[in-house]
């Protein structure tokens, strides 16, 4: 289990000898330091001016790393494996790059981080918009977005055609699928369009509970990972329920910057059984499902 010297930040161990190294900075060695075991030390981060050079590095860098896994997936999509959809969304969003506006309506699944990652490289705007909003107020937001595509779920064809978008692109629920029925080969290496920290990376909006859903613009910069020298989200699992939220796209590149996993958790029944299928270093969550934990430890120890 990686952690790091609180006082000088070098990477220790704390585990059996029989199956790990040693270390200067074990518990067990008694040379003085203090090991923070809330901070995981990230062997190797990626690092980008722009989110699009960002994953386009992780997705080279982490090829071989377990990435995305649900119930669903029955074991681990590595880097590469969604790389091989996302790269395809890539080369038909790409065009529109650096100010077309790109919707994603759909719900949590690999696939949709696959089209999240794949709009994310394409260097667009991305504009994620909770699909279970009404017909007619996605209607609203498309006339004041002005998408030039949308990209969507089978699920959400008919909200995506009332956008008024240029495009409707439907992914396949498989993220292993092709990225698309004419697009499915790897293709030329691509190019990374060039943008700045403060170009308008990303319009995120609220989900419209309290009346007409609410859009703040994020730059560039305010997407980028800004931590150095080590992760809190190295095998972690999320609770997602709104894949619209601006929680998750900042938390995606946080994590690819440094080959994390992630297990999409979308049941807060089988928490505590998919805690144990990812083998999860870290949960993020909301107040109320910490509380559901502790009562259940306590029922457990009682």
């Amino acid at each position: 289990e990686f952690h790091e010297c609180i006082a000088c930040r070098s990477p220790g161990y704390i585990a059996c000898a029989a199956c790990a190294p040693t270390s200067p900075h074990t518990a067990s060695a008694g040379a003085g330091h203090t090991l923070d075991p809330q901070r995981l030390y990230a062997p190797q981060q990626v690092r980008g001016e722009t989110c699009a050079e960002l994953v386009v590095a992780a997705l080279d860098a982490f090829a071989s790393h377990p990435f995305i896994a649900s119930r669903s997936t029955g074991g681990w999509l590595t880097y590469a494996d969604i790389a091989a959809t996302a790269r395809g969304w890539t080369r038909q969003l790409a065009p529109h790059a650096p100010a077309g506006k790109v919707v994603l309506l759909g719900d949590m699944s690999p696939a949709y981080v696959s089209a999240m990652v794949g709009t994310i490289a394409a260097g667009v705007v991305v504009v994620p918009i909770d699909g279970a909003l009404p017909i007619e107020t996605l209607a609203a937001v498309g006339a004041k977005v002005a998408p030039v595509a949308v990209l969507c779920s089978a699920d959400y064809v008919a909200k995506a055609e009332a956008m008024n978008a240029g495009t409707v692109i439907v992914y396949e629920e498989d993220a292993t699928d092709g990225a698309s029925p004419d697009d499915e080969s790897p293709g030329p290496q691509l190019e990374i369009p060039a943008r700045d920290r403060g170009d308008l990376a990303a319009l995120l909006f609220t989900s419209g509970s309290t009346g007409v859903p609410k859009g703040a613009m994020y730059t560039e910069a305010m997407l980028l990972p800004t931590f150095v020298g080590g992760t809190n989200m190295w095998r972690m699992i999320r609770l997602d329920f709104q894949a619209f939220h601006p929680s998750f796209i900042v938390s995606l590149l946080a994590l690819m910057s440094c080959g994390g996993s992630r297990f999409l958790a979308t049941d807060p029944t089988t928490l505590l059984e998919d805690m144990t299928l990812a083998r999860a270093t870290h949960i993020s969550a909301p107040p109320l499902l910490f509380s559901l934990l502790r009562k259940a430890y306590d029922e457990g120890i009682r």
